[in-house]
């Protein structure tokens, strides 16, 4: 869907970012997102659209609404950090920060070398109630790889808590 809002260029997107947005780190986790924050979908759908990535979420919280476009995957959150830096005032720092620890990072994709076996997945993931992330930084891969197992396991999936779900994908 075209957003009905022109093609926001990138000056326009930084000056919104440095008012609306913020910078996510999360070192001990090797997190990292840009979120855009508004009560108007139609011009994170624009700036969504004209960045090419990103989901725009639905918040509800204390009879306000709101919506955010949240960024995460480190290669979009490095491109785009590097785009904004330079023509940001308030978030130039924060943004100078979140490249440095991108680029220093060791990030692991698919790690072929981690073998997840069945019964120590089964342990950390039902008996102890680790969740998919926490296993994966435990063993050191993705999140993903995690997924992927407990599905080849055919080892039932949790439900996502409805707090962190989203809606307009």
């Amino acid at each position: 869907m075209t957003p009905s809002i022109p093609f926001a260029d990138l000056n326009y997107i930084a000056g919104f970012f440095d008012g609306e947005g913020s910078v996510f780190l999360r070192k001990n986790q090797k997190e990292v997102g840009l979120h855009f924050c508004n009560t108007n979908k139609d011009v994170l759908d624009a700036i969504k659209y004209s960045l090419g990535m990103g989901n725009v979420y639905f918040h509800h919280y204390k009879n306000r609404q709101y919506y955010t476009l949240q960024i995460g995957k480190h290669q979009h959150v490095l491109k785009i950090a590097r785009e904004l830096v330079n023509r940001t005032i308030v978030k130039k720092s924060a943004l100078q920060n979140l490249i440095d620890f991108i680029q220093k990072k060791n990030w692991v994709y698919e790690r072929s070398d981690v073998d997840l076996q069945k019964e120590p997945l089964i342990d950390l993931y039902i008996k102890k109630g680790f969740g998919c992330r926490r296993i994966a930084n435990m063993i050191g891969c993705s999140t993903s790889l995690v997924l992927k197992k407990l599905k080849e396991f055919e080892i039932p999936i949790k439900p996502q808590p409805k707090q962190l779900r989203g809606v307009g994908k």
